[in-house]
């Protein structure tokens, strides 16, 4: 009789018990790693790549990635020098054809400076706005 009990008590009993759910403290930037590994469960490609970067930077002298570096300014310098006139050029030439407002055809260059200006806010914006993956002391997770 005893092990009809034991048998019901197994039977009532869940199969798979609940996990308890974890706590994540708002603005706590490392609760907010374990929330974005909890909602993604496959593998992560991305932060591997940058922890291969990561580790490809550290260990390497930098006397072996001067030549890379050097080459990498020389080319986006190249590439500025080509492609920075040329928008610029195109930028003045745009107002001549189609706007006519008279600051823009009193300066013709007024406008290729007034869109570097807006594309280096943005850039500043965008770096005022980085995710912090620090994890700070004040919070108790």
């Amino acid at each position: 009789m005893a092990s009809s009990c034991d048998g019901e008590a197994a039977a009532a009993a869940p199969l798979l018990e609940e996990k308890p759910t974890a706590v994540y403290i708002e603005g706590c930037p490392g609760c907010a790693i374990d929330r974005e590994k909890a909602e993604n469960t496959g593998i992560p490609y991305l932060r591997f790549f940058h922890i291969w970067i990561i580790n490809l930077v550290v260990c390497l002298p930098i006397s072996s990635i001067f030549p890379l570096v050097y080459f990498m300014i020389s080319t986006s310098w190249a590439i500025g020098l080509i492609l920075g006139p040329s928008i610029g050029g195109y930028l003045a030439q745009i107002i001549y054809l189609s706007l006519h407002i008279l600051v823009f055809i009193r300066f013709p260059y007024f406008l290729p400076c007034l869109c570097i200006t807006a594309f280096c806010f943005v850039i500043l914006l965008s770096c005022v706005w980085l995710q912090v993956c620090l994890v700070n002391k004040s919070y108790s997770c």
